[in-house]
């Protein structure tokens, strides 16, 4: 998984899993005996995500043909749609009004981070990696998930934030060092109930809202 990018949370996931199958031996029997004994543990995502994993890991032993799927596949419950909560352009101005912070600077980063996340959908992890030197050739070079390389066209609004002689992140800390995710995920809860939206909004609700904001 290493050699083919895959992202470290990816890896950390499939891990635990095979960690809670133990020693079983992939086999039809033992793949069935595991979810059923997670069938009232886990919700239907986990098992799918559990039987995923020993779907993986079968490939990887060249024995995947030797196992049938689609009985186990039929242990696991319909997962239900889910309806993610989205944020408009009335609730990113209500969440850029407020002022979580004492420093009028560290204000107007947070208010561009909102921007960023609204307007170009980046993932977290992503947008805390963005260096001034990443905006070349009016675009924006993206280290994506699974190490992969991408470039996105920016509002030019956005553009004039970045300095081509500096080789810093964009977003920093009042020190000087890189934010973490955990840092904007805890200022956007933060933003968002002092504007009282009800949503429960993160950096990804961002991210899931804008295919509905490109379309308006």
């Amino acid at each position: 998984m290493q050699q083919k990018h895959f992202a470290s949370e990816t890896i950390a996931k499939y891990s635990r899993i095979l960690n809670q199958f133990g020693n079983r031996g992939i086999n039809t029997s033992s793949i069935t005996d595991f979810l059923r004994e997670n069938l009232n543990k886990y919700e239907p995502a986990t098992l799918r995500s559990q039987r995923n994993t020993l779907a993986s890991y079968s490939k990887f032993l060249k024995i995947h043909s030797t196992i049938e799927w689609e009985s186990i596949s039929k242990l696991i419950p319909q997962v239900q749609k889910r309806f993610f909560p989205t944020v408009s352009y009335e609730e990113l101005q209500k969440l850029k009004a407020t002022q979580t912070k004492t420093k009028s600077q560290t204000n107007e980063r947070n208010k561009l981070i909102l921007n960023f996340l609204f307007y170009t959908g980046l993932r977290v992890s992503e947008l805390i990696n963005i260096r001034h030197s990443d905006y070349q050739n009016e675009v924006l070079r993206i280290l994506g998930k699974g190490n992969k390389v991408r470039y996105i066209l920016l509002p030019e609004f956005l553009t004039k934030h970045f300095n081509p002689h500096l080789r810093t992140y964009l977003f920093l800390t009042k020190n000087g060092k890189k934010l973490t995710k955990g840092q904007i995920r805890r200022n956007i809860k933060r933003k968002a109930r002092q504007a009282g939206i009800k949503k429960n909004i993160s950096p990804h609700t961002f991210r899931r809202s804008l295919a509905t904001n490109r379309l308006q």
